[in-house]
């Protein structure tokens, strides 16, 4: 199967103080690719380096000229993030395979869902824990859905 994959990350920039205008960062990729039923495709290169300083100071004694700088420290930390895509493509060829397969993903994250429940996230305002109700079987409405269900072997 051809693919044609554009993946973006964009984060807003550390601007210089007193902008205006917000600045965004963005790193993207985009490619074409042949790929086979259920194999997996791996795409990287979305590298990021950022560079953060930190001041910290003992308020008014940080600031005096000279001996200042004994009550303050600056801090610099570099960091480097490589973000890897995983990507596996499944056809799906018929709605049965398309129900089971939406069944198969609903119960798993609701199965996560539940066992996080006393991890403290608070989903919800004004909610103790967040519960998905039980996934039943999609039934397709088409109207010519029945004589289809007939007619597979």
């Amino acid at each position: 199967m051809l693919l044609k994959i554009s993946q973006e990350i964009s984060n807003i920039a550390q601007s210089a103080t007193g902008a205006v205008d917000l600045i965004t960062n963005e790193r993207t990729i985009e490619t074409t690719v042949i790929v086979d039923d259920g194999q997996i495709l791996v795409l990287g290169g979305l590298l990021e380096d950022v560079l953060r300083e930190s001041d910290q100071r003992v308020p008014f004694l940080g600031s005096i000229p000279g001996i200042g700088a004994l009550f303050r420290t600056r801090k610099t930390d570099k960091v480097k993030t490589n973000l890897l895509v995983f990507i596996r493509p499944k056809i799906l060829r018929d709605s049965k395979a398309v129900s089971t397969e939406t069944n198969a993903k609903y119960n798993y994250i609701r199965d996560v869902l539940k066992q996080s429940e006393g991890s403290g996230v608070q989903l919800m305002p004004f909610e103790d824990h967040f519960e998905l109700p039980p996934f039943e079987e999609v039934q397709d409405l088409r109207p010519d859905a029945e004589e289809d269900s007939q007619q597979a072997p």
